[in-house]
Parts: structure tokens; C-alpha cells; sequence
């Protein structure tokens, strides 16, 4: 098989492609193919860390019980508020991260999975992961008015064990507040573009704010 040079791809402009050979057309289509998956697999690794509150080094429902933990820690619910949040978290999690409570997750089956999900139907994917985020954003908002303040989002990433506040002020300003908060379905959107978007071109907040 003919083997594009790094120059060769380089040197090639992105639109009005004129190719003599079709090979090298569609050698060309796999090398963007993979440089976008290898993009969204950064990414994805990203998001695997995030859910590994406890820092242990693999995602499992010790995770699930420790965001549920810490969440309650940073709210004053009501004991009837709080069995629900927790009935809640616990449903987010068996449904979009673990498959069951006494499954443990690597990092090597969940980028497997998502890259299998991606592949199959991309519009399905990107529907999942807008219900992914919807759900446990709702879930959070626990005053129910579909605004995030800088304060909410913070109580969010520490809820998952990320306790440095500074990267994510920066992306709550980034995402452009008007009165000091942010529509819930913004939030929900930027982590859709983060788990969806194969596009390296495009401001990607959320992925700034864990770098």
C-alpha cells in the first residue's frame, strides 16, 4: 500500500481536494478518520478521570458513592431532598457509566465502549450523552431553576473529586454569564460538545478546564 508522507498530508489543503489517485484519497479519509477519534478518545480519557472520585484509578460504584458523599456534604437538603438526590445519582450512574453496581470499569473498556457507541449511530451517541448530562445536571440543580452560578458549577466538579476550583471559574467565564449565571441547557450543550465533537478546531471549554 502506498504510505501518505507526513509533508503530503500536511501540504494538502482541507477543501477543494484534488487527488490523482484514488488510493491516496482514501488513505487520506482514514488518517482524518483516526486523527478525529484519536481526538475524542483524549477527550473521553479526560472525562474517565473525572469519574474516578476516589482517585483510585479505575471507575466503579465506590465512585458513585463518593460523588453521592460529597455532593450531600456541599448542600443543605432536607432528609426527604436527600434520599431522593441519592436514589438519583445512584440511577445516573448505572445508567449512562456502569453497567451494575459491582462492575469496575477501566479505562480501556470505557473508551472501547464509547468508541462502539460513536461508530455505530454518532446521532444516537450525541442524543445519549445530551440525556447523560441533562439528567445529572437536573439532578444538581437542587433549587430547580435551570440556572448554573459559578458556585453551583464548582459544587459540581467537586462532587467529583475535583477540588481545584480555578480551572473551572475560568471555564464558567468562558461560557459567558449574563447575571452572574448560566442557562442549565448551555452547561448540558458545552459537555455535549466535549463528549461528541471530533472537531479540534472548535473552542472546546469544558476540555480547558481539565488541562
Amino acid at each position: 500500500m502506498h504510505v501518505l508522507s507526513r509533508q503530503f498530508i500536511n501540504d494538502v489543503p482541507k477543501t477543494d481536494l484534488n487527488f490523482k489517485s484514488t488510493n491516496q484519497e482514501n488513505e487520506l479519509k482514514t488518517y482524518y478518520t483516526h486523527r478525529k477519534m484519536e481526538y475524542l478518545k483524549r477527550k473521553w480519557t479526560l472525562w474517565y478521570k473525572s469519574l474516578d472520585v476516589n482517585h483510585d484509578g479505575s471507575v466503579s460504584f465506590d465512585d458513585a458513592q463518593e460523588c453521592q458523599r460529597k455532593f450531600l456534604e456541599l448542600n443543605q437538603l432536607t432528609s426527604e431532598k436527600t434520599e431522593q438526590v441519592k436514589a438519583d445519582v445512584e440511577k445516573w450512574w448505572t445508567t449512562f457509566i456502569l453497567p451494575s453496581k459491582d462492575a469496575t470499569i477501566t479505562l480501556e473498556i470505557f473508551l472501547k465502549r464509547l468508541e462502539d457507541e460513536y461508530k455505530s449511530d454518532k446521532e444516537a451517541f450525541v442524543q445519549k450523552m445530551n440525556t447523560c448530562f441533562s439528567t445529572i445536571f437536573h439532578v444538581f440543580d437542587t433549587n430547580a431553576d435551570r440556572e448554573i452560578s459559578v458556585d453551583e458549577q464548582i459544587m459540581y466538579f467537586k462532587a467529583f473529586g475535583q477540588d481545584n476550583e480555578k480551572p473551572f471559574r475560568q471555564a464558567f467565564v468562558l461560557m459567558e454569564p449574563k447575571n452572574d449565571t448560566i442557562p442549565l441547557q448551555q452547561v448540558v450543550n458545552a459537555w455535549v460538545q466535549f463528549t461528541t465533537c471530533d472537531d479540534e478546531t472548535k473552542k472546546d471549554v469544558i476540555k480547558e478546564s481539565f488541562e
